[in-house]
């Protein structure tokens, strides 16, 4: 789904505007990029930055560059790519109260989520990849009914 159609992250980006987070864990590069590019073409952009700019932010390894180019600077990030490590430190340093934005990828991080929850924190997802079938069907239904044995010739 175009990020700039998502109904569903505008209403995740307004929510987080309006009642900043304690925390933002930035999952991916990209994801954060698209998130920001968005949020900009909504007009919100600058908003989301001043929030992302006052709240402790921990990137993935892999959302490190990308928090740096939208000129934010991380309170912390994993020497790993693992986003375990990342869950690790936010439940040492205790969860319970806080607000924790999560930017999703495509899945919804179930064992990231329920341990962040069963530790008293209040997770709120910001859907960065959402996957929709296509409003067209028919060029899958032909690419289908062309991979039956035979079906292709040289």
């Amino acid at each position: 789904m175009p990020l700039a159609d998502d109904t569903e992250l505008l209403a995740a980006t307004k929510e987080l505007i309006g009642h900043a987070p304690d925390v933002v864990v930035a999952t991916t590069a990209i994801g954060f990029r698209g998130w920001v590019e968005a949020a900009d073409g909504w007009g919100y952009g600058e908003e989301l930055l001043a929030v992302l700019r006052d709240v402790e932010l921990s990137p993935g390894a892999e959302g490190q560059g990308a928090v740096r180019a939208a000129g934010l600077t991380e309170t912390w990030s994993p020497s790993s790519e693992s986003m375990a490590e990342v869950l690790d430190r936010l439940l040492a340093e205790g969860v319970t109260g806080r607000r924790i934005a999560l930017q999703l990828h495509g899945e919804p991080l179930p064992g990231f989520v329920e341990a962040l929850t069963e530790g008293g924190a209040e997770v709120v997802g910001v859907p960065v990849y959402r996957w929709m079938p296509p409003e067209d069907l028919g060029p899958l239904d032909r690419l289908s009914t062309r991979s039956s044995p035979g079906a292709w010739t040289r």
